[in-house]
C-alpha cells in the first residue's frame, strides 16, 4: 500500500471514530504485513479475497485497546481499505456496546453472542459471513463510505489525498 492510500485510510479511520463516537484512546489502527493477518487467530476474510485484508483485535488480557489491523498489500484497491476500516470499526461498536461478545481464541473454537443470542463454532465461511453482526457491519460501513467521500469532496480533501488506485 502505497503512502497516500495510507494517509486516505488514516483519514477515514479517524474520520469514522469522530462519526462513530470511539474515543481514540480505545483503538488504534495499524498497517501489516498480510501473512501477519493471516497468522492471527479467529481472522476473518470478510470479502472473500484469499488473503485477509481487515481485522479488529477486541481488548482482553494482552491487550489493553481495540487493534484495526489492515493488509500492507499493494493490490488492495484505497475504497476497499476504507470500507474495510468502517466494517471493523461496527464490530468494535457492536462489542464496545456489549452487543457482541467474542468466546475463544482461534477458529476451532470460536462461538459468539449477539444480542443475547448465542452462536456456536461457525462451520463454513458463508455461516459467518450470514451472521448478524456481520450483515450489519457490511451494511453500517457501505453507508460510511459514502459519507466519508461526500465529507472528503465537500471539504476539497480529494485535492489534498488523491486516490491512486
Amino acid at each position: 500500500m502505497n503512502d497516500i492510500c495510507k494517509r486516505r485510510a488514516t483519514k477515514a479511520f479517524n474520520y469514522f471514530c469522530r462519526s462513530m463516537n470511539i474515543d481514540r484512546s480505545e483503538v488504534v489502527l495499524r498497517f501489516v504485513e498480510s501473512a501477519k493477518l493471516n497468522e492471527n487467530e479467529g481472522v476473518e476474510n470478510v470479502y472473500g479475497d484469499n488473503e485477509t485484508i481487515a481485522c479488529v483485535d477486541m481488548p482482553g488480557v494482552r491487550r489493553k485497546r481495540y487493534c484495526v489491523s489492515i493488509s500492507n498489500r499493494a493490490d488492495i484497491s484505497g475504497d476497499l481499505v476504507v470500507e474495510s476500516i468502517a466494517h471493523e470499526l461496527v464490530h468494535v461498536m457492536q462489542h464496545r456496546d456489549g452487543r457482541l461478545v467474542i468466546f475463544g481464541r482461534n477458529d476451532a473454537d470460536m462461538s459468539y453472542e449477539f444480542e443475547g443470542i448465542k452462536y456456536d463454532t461457525f462451520k463454513t465461511h458463508m455461516d459467518y459471513f450470514t451472521a448478524p453482526w456481520e450483515i450489519e457491519a457490511r451494511l453500517n460501513s457501505r453507508k460510511m463510505v459514502v459519507e466519508f467521500n461526500r465529507y472528503m469532496r465537500d471539504n476539497a480533501s480529494h485535492r489534498v489525498i488523491k486516490k491512486l488506485n
